[in-house]
């Protein structure tokens, strides 16, 4: 529980206000309130990043881009804690409004709900990188050059995955090397030589999960972070692991929400194709699994050593042995997928507005 005003935004702030509150705070979600901190709205960064790349002025409001139906607890459900946890780990929220008659009377944080984790800060991980597949979807460019080193403005995807990384306290860096793998070791080497780099070497091409059977199971963190080459991930990697611990997970897939909106009419028939009913330009939702990973060094046994082994095969192995696998959703802004073409020019415009920043 804590002091709420800080957080606290009317609707006709500026969206570059917005930004400069939101870094003040060192949270990710500002509460919209009226004068008498009648809860409104919240605004997340999320939220400020899609109004800007949708083009909006950062002299405009926000008035019309935050959101109306946010998530709260009433005062006399405050000492739910098995409630305030589902609602924070299910919708990812940082800040977690108490109310009374519509008005705010104090708040609760992920953080400090979650303090008995708070040591993490004080514990190191290992981080896996899956950096050894050929990346085909970028030709001609990995005809020359491992995907991992694919510029994205002036910097090499992998030197901005480390960055990413370094948020938090990483003890060793395993990077799965294979493909143009010489490369690869030497501009890290020259260019990243004050991390821990370690690299296990893949003989044959193993999927995206096989290389893991090569990690040394004695050195490993028992919690370890992975992710694959292609991506960048804005989360909070602390809350992360934080969440994946207190559900005693041994696999937390990062997801995000994935909206797609077809152009056309659905028509849904019959088996006698007689028709039933059009849905018209219907909206879809899914949540894809960005590539993003708390892995527990259990799992590591239902992996046999050098054999291919794809990671939705791995998972259904996991599901069959009845392991337990949690997903942290984030929002479709905060993931970064540069594996083809199309994406990375798209997610390129992104840096232009500093999203991992």
């Amino acid at each position: 529980m804590t002091s709420f005003k800080k957080n606290c935004v009317n609707p006709d702030l500026s969206i570059l206000e917005s930004l400069r509150r939101l870094k003040k705070t060192g949270d990710k979600c500002l509460l919209v309130v009226s004068k008498n901190f009648n809860l409104l709205g919240t605004l997340t960064d999320g939220d400020l990043r899609s109004a800007i790349l949708n083009g909006a002025s950062l002299k405009s409001s926000i008035n019309k881009i935050y959101n109306k139906k946010p998530k709260f607890i009433e005062l006399n459900q405050a000492e739910d804690l098995k409630l305030i946890k589902k609602i924070l780990t299910r919708y990812s929220i940082d800040v977690l409004p108490v109310l009374e008659k519509k008005k705010i009377i104090k708040v609760i944080k992920w953080r400090e709900f979650f303090s008995d984790t708070a040591s993490d800060n004080t514990h190191s991980i290992d981080a896996v990188i899956m950096a050894g597949g050929k990346g085909t979807r970028l030709a001609p460019f990995t005809n020359i050059l491992p995907k991992p080193l694919i510029p994205i403005n002036n910097k090499p995807l992998i030197s901005l995955i480390l960055d990413n990384l370094n948020s938090v306290n990483i003890r060793n860096y395993w990077i799965s090397i294979n493909y143009k793998w010489k490369i690869l070791k030497s501009f890290l080497s020259t260019r990243e030589n004050k991390l821990n780099l370690n690299y296990i070497k893949e003989k044959k091409p193993l999927g995206t999960a096989g290389s893991l059977s090569l990690l040394p199971k004695s050195k490993i963190s028992d919690n370890f972070l992975l992710t694959n080459c292609d991506v960048l991930i804005d989360v909070d990697i602390q809350k992360l692991i934080s969440f994946h611990k207190k559900e005693k997970s041994d696999l937390t897939l990062v997801v995000a929400k994935k909206v797609f909106k077809l152009p056309y009419g659905a028509c849904k028939i019959r088996k006698d194709k007689y028709l039933q009913k059009i849905h018209e330009k219907p909206i879809y939702d899914y949540l894809a699994n960005t590539g993003f990973y708390v892995v527990s060094k259990k799992i590591l046994k239902y992996i046999k050593k050098d054999t291919l082994l794809d990671f939705n095969k791995l998972v259904d192995k996991l599901k069959k042995n009845k392991r337990k696998i949690s997903c942290f959703i984030i929002e479709e802004s905060n993931w970064s997928d540069f594996g083809v073409w199309e994406n990375y020019y798209k997610e390129k415009k992104y840096f232009g507005f500093e999203k991992f920043k």
